[in-house]
């Protein structure tokens, strides 16, 4: 039950600036793109995949702790010119910075990875912890002094979040994997296709104020918090099952907002789809990140081909993933 105090501290700072302002990135960018807001998702992944391979290789020329570093603060820099955007170029080009975290993944990943094979899953858990709260307090924010706000705040907690990390003692496993990247890719695809247009949907279609899309935000978030811890006291293969079918309820979104909490799930698929892919070393996460944002990008183009509908065809996709995993687990979980 090993978790290393400064990543943990890292991960829960980092958790506190995504989870205040990620239910409204897509409000935001739905404002300043128009309808097409969905496509800046495709551009901002295809930034991530070689963010991610950078974040593999970095750790051999600055060493693993500074290049986690140096994703955060990048990242804090892109969270600062998104709210100092409002024409599309510079806001794109902001969003592209902001997803520079991705350089930092792979060395988080694998020192938790060296602590013990269930560490990703329970520092993923107390990352989301601030999402018990943060999302609230970024709706209250929104909706009183605006969505710049959110992401001026937490650009600031970004920067702080990778001071924690330069305090990290930890013996990295050097011992190279075969990785599998097939489930973290295939995973991320139905969270994709929802991901843009599950709080857009709340509040042009239901009407929802950003205060209250803040509350449907913090409870979905203790639910995939709940999950992810609860998805350490069973295999991979059982977890993926249960939390893909869950996940698929969100598709009756279109109907019942509440629905929306399934989305909550997502925290949980992703640390299962991770650990699942037995890799060790920051080169071995970097490809299965990259292999990772590859889902993300499916997802993403689906997501933007098919606008609002992709909520229920996210859903359909969960359930193709669910008979895959059950058919082929041997092969792709350990």
């Amino acid at each position: 039950m090993k978790v290393n105090l400064p990543i943990a501290s890292s991960w829960f700072l980092w958790g506190s600036s995504y989870y205040l302002y990620y239910p409204y990135l897509s409000i935001y960018l739905q404002k300043i793109l128009g309808d097409t807001f969905s496509f800046s998702f495709v551009i901002f992944t295809l930034a991530a995949i070689p963010f991610s391979f950078i974040g593999g290789l970095f750790h051999k020329l600055i060493g693993v702790r500074p290049s986690a570093f140096l994703g955060m603060v990048l990242s804090g820099i892109g969270l600062f010119l998104i709210q100092a955007s409002s024409a599309p170029v510079p806001l794109i080009l902001s969003g592209i910075l902001a997803y520079s975290f991705f350089i930092s993944l792979p060395n988080f990943y694998a020192i938790m990875s060296s602590l013990d094979s269930k560490c990703i899953a329970r520092v993923w858990s107390i990352s989301i912890i601030p999402s018990l709260f943060m999302p609230l307090v970024g709706g209250m924010i929104s909706q009183y002094s605006g969505i710049r706000a959110v992401f001026l705040l937490g650009s600031l907690i970004s920067f702080a979040s990778g001071i924690p990390v330069l305090f990290s003692h930890v013996k990295l496993r050097n011992e190279r994997r075969e990785s599998m990247k097939l489930l973290p890719f295939l995973s991320m695809i139905p969270i994709a296709m929802a991901f843009p247009y599950v709080y857009v949907y709340l509040r042009s279609n239901f009407g929802f104020s950003l205060e209250e899309i803040g509350v449907i935000s913090t409870i979905a978030e203790a639910i995939g918090m709940m999950s992810s811890f609860l998805s350490t006291r069973t295999t991979s293969r059982n977890a993926m099952v249960v939390l893909l079918i869950l996940f698929s309820f969100l598709g009756f979104e279109v109907d019942i907002p509440y629905f929306s909490l399934a989305f909550g799930l997502w925290e949980a698929i992703i640390p299962v789809s991770l650990e699942g892919s037995n890799s060790m070393t920051p080169q071995d996460f970097g490809k299965v990140n990259a292999a990772q944002q590859g889902g993300w990008l499916v997802g993403f183009v689906l997501s933007y081909l098919l606008g609002e509908k992709s909520l229920i065809f996210s859903s359909v996709i969960s359930l193709v993933i669910v008979l895959f995993v059950l058919r082929y687990s041997k092969a792709i979980l350990r």
